[in-house]
């Protein structure tokens, strides 16, 4: 398979506590054959450089899921989903391209 392994990082609802509140739990999903293209970093002017963003866009196979509220680990960096995941199609065939999806850090 060429590309590399990311892992999806998800909060799931599992139930409930004993008060009743609803209780969650982390699952990780492994993707393979991602492309990931590091983007720009910028240190945040509302901290005084106290704070450095770094952005990136993941490209995975197509029917991949990425939910607003996921986490990816990418390289072993944590990155949060940064807008909504979009799904390419092919205008030559109509088949699914692949899925590109923005991620951002912050540090």
């Amino acid at each position: 398979m060429i590309g590399e392994t990311v892992v999806i990082v998800r909060q799931v609802d599992d139930g409930e506590d004993a008060m009743g509140n609803p209780t969650t739990t982390t699952v990780e999903i492994p993707v393979t054959g991602c492309a990931f293209a590091p983007g720009a970093s910028a240190e945040s002017t509302a901290t005084f450089g106290g704070r450095t963003d770094t952005d990136g866009t993941v490209y995975a196979p197509t029917g991949t899921v990425f939910l607003g509220s996921d986490m990816v680990r990418i390289r072993g960096v944590l990155y949060t989903v940064d807008g909504d995941a979009q799904q390419w199609t092919s205008p030559y065939t109509g088949l699914g391209a692949g899925v590109v999806v923005n991620v951002k850090r912050g540090s």
